[in-house]
């Protein structure tokens, strides 16, 4: 995944405040990196990297955080991000240490 990252900041635009960059940095990235990795690089990132089934629960998150982001956001868009968001903290467990699911999720 980070090999992935580091292609992809080759082609990253300057629109991006910050280019991605390797995972081994989580702990140090910003609200804006995270933002850009679930938004934008992410999906490809992970994309034949991760099983299917854990990449469908990641573009969950994805998809109902893209569509929060709208400039144009809807009724049907609110109402299918919040499907998708309980969707997704519904499946964490399966996906992800018990240490994950806080009150926070």
């Amino acid at each position: 995944i980070s090999k992935r990252l580091e292609c992809i900041a080759q082609y990253c635009p300057r629109e991006f405040s910050r280019k991605p960059r390797s995972l081994s940095d989580y702990k140090d990235f910003k609200a804006t990196e995270g933002r850009q990795f679930i938004l934008y690089t992410g999906p490809v990132a992970l994309q034949e990297i991760m099983d299917d089934q854990g990449y469908k629960h990641f573009l969950l998150l994805h998809a109902a955080i893209r569509a929060l982001c709208s400039s144009t956001l809807l009724p049907t868009m609110i109402n299918f991000a919040k499907l998708a968001l309980e969707k997704f903290v519904e499946t964490c467990s399966r996906f992800y240490k018990l240490t994950f699911l806080s009150y926070n999720v």
